[in-house]
């Protein structure tokens, strides 16, 4: 059986980023380094209310796991200069 692989992106910035539209699968947040501010995942494509988590700053760095499915989309707000590896399934 062929199993999909998982996609990826790096975020660096203290920024609102789309990481992906329409539905998809949030297999895991990778804290690269110490998260310096609150990383908030959101199930949409505009807006926060759709809130999955919030990682508190002075996260340490390390592989968080969610495996949760996204009606929406995944947007990440970095609310300070972070280092993470957002990993997706389409």
């Amino acid at each position: 059986m062929l199993i999909d692989p998982n996609t990826y992106l790096n975020i660096k910035t203290a920024a609102t980023t789309q990481v992906y539209s329409g539905p998809c699968s949030l297999e895991a947040i990778v804290i690269n380094t110490p998260a310096n501010g609150t990383i908030t995942i959101i199930d949409d494509v505009s807006g926060n209310t759709s809130t999955i988590a919030t990682i508190a700053a002075n996260t340490p760095a390390g592989f968080y796991r969610y495996n949760v499915r996204c009606a929406k989309g995944i947007r990440i707000i970095t609310a300070a200069t972070t280092d993470i590896t957002v990993v997706f399934r389409d």
